[in-house]
């Protein structure tokens, strides 16, 4: 299956769930920023970490976004910032 490169970004309005979120993107990604992460997923992997996601926020308080950058060849070089610059991934992660 094809990997694509995705931003993905949330607000938790709960630090249990917040946490919880944290945990979870950390196995699959990269932060960018506090609430913002870099991941390299095929489309199970996108639907496995959609659905654990979703398990655990509060539909009517936190939102959570993925951003679709396209396949994974996409480089650190397409990402713009200003001030401090994070250390990105040369390679995608696996969900194991």
């Amino acid at each position: 299956m094809a990997r694509r490169k995705y931003i993905i970004g949330y607000d938790v309005r709960n630090i249990k769930r917040l946490r919880a979120i944290h945990k979870t993107l950390k196995s699959v990604g990269t932060p960018v920023q506090l609430s913002l992460w870099v991941s390299d997923l095929n489309t199970m992997e996108l639907i496995v970490l959609k659905s654990k996601v979703f398990d655990l926020i509060k539909e009517d308080e936190d939102s959570i976004v993925f951003i679709d950058l396209g396949d994974e060849s996409v480089s650190e070089l397409s990402l713009d910032f200003l001030g401090v610059r994070p250390l990105m991934p040369k390679k995608g992660f696996r969900i194991v």
